[in-house]
């Protein structure tokens, strides 16, 4: 089937069942999650998946029935949430949001993270790798992580980062790892290697590049916002402290 005449025969679908259809974004919309009333957006208009808590999209319903406001990190300008639809496009059935911002966005480099309540401020500090840390790095890195042990490349630590909690036992290095590329997309990637009380409790791999950072749970630890190249741009808001598997708070991509 033509790609054109099955993306209208969706559209139609989706009017007999009542949902209103979006044509911004129709071929390639960008999908988001939402947690805790954090998501990330391209633009000010936004689609947040239905895969997505109940509570969560009730909760932006509500505000952007009233006009709320909504706050992005970085930015002090105001943004209001003005409209929240159920519509369906190629990811199915999505909330749109319609967001509007007092002056423009201008070219953006990476999402936007939204909030609908202000940021807290930051508890934390970040700073570049010294050599006392690279000497607490190599004698502390267990025997486990030694495939890891490449990362103390002089050349691959000038961009490595130490983050540190002011309420907090832990220490974080974010350490510049490895690029690969299979001839369509380079695909950058670090690590974060933990530190509790002296000893290196884990090393995590992840791809990408930390472009902000924001406490969303409230535990003085920042969660760290990643963007990547997927065969297009993705970003990500990433725990440094989750116990399980997947660490994703958030995230959204767009192909």
């Amino acid at each position: 089937m033509n790609p054109r005449c099955a993306l209208s025969w969706l559209y139609a679908l989706g009017a007999c069942l009542g949902l209103q259809t979006s044509t911004a974004w129709a071929d390639t919309p960008p999908s988001a999650s939402i947690s805790g009333g954090y998501f990330l957006g391209y633009s000010t208009n936004v689609f947040l998946s239905s895969e997505s808590s109940a509570k969560d999209l009730a909760d932006i319903q509500r505000v952007c029935a009233g006009n709320g406001p909504l706050w992005v990190l970085g930015r002090t300008q105001r943004f209001e949430c003005t409209r929240a639809n159920d519509v369906t496009n190629t990811h199915g059935n999505v909330l749109e949001l319609q967001i509007k911002a007092r002056k423009p966005l201008g070219n953006l480099a990476h999402a936007l993270l939204y909030s609908v309540r202000p940021f807290t401020a930051p508890s934390w500090t970040v700073r570049p790798l010294i050599g006392t840390d690279l000497s607490v790095l190599r004698n502390e890195m267990p025997q486990k992580f030694k495939k890891y042990n490449a990362v103390f490349n002089q050349n691959r630590l000038k961009n490595a980062l130490v983050i540190e909690p002011k309420n907090s036992l832990s220490k974080f290095y974010v350490l510049p790892w490895k690029t690969t590329d299979d001839g369509y997309v380079e695909r950058k990637y670090f690590i974060i290697a933990t530190m509790l009380r002296g000893s290196i409790t884990s090393v995590r791999e992840h791809e990408g590049k930390v472009v902000a950072y924001a406490d969303l749970d409230g535990d003085s630890v920042p969660e760290l916002h990643l963007s990547h190249h997927c065969d297009g741009t993705c970003d990500s808001v990433i725990s440094m402290t989750r116990e399980t598997k997947s660490t994703t708070v958030i995230e959204i991509s767009m192909h």
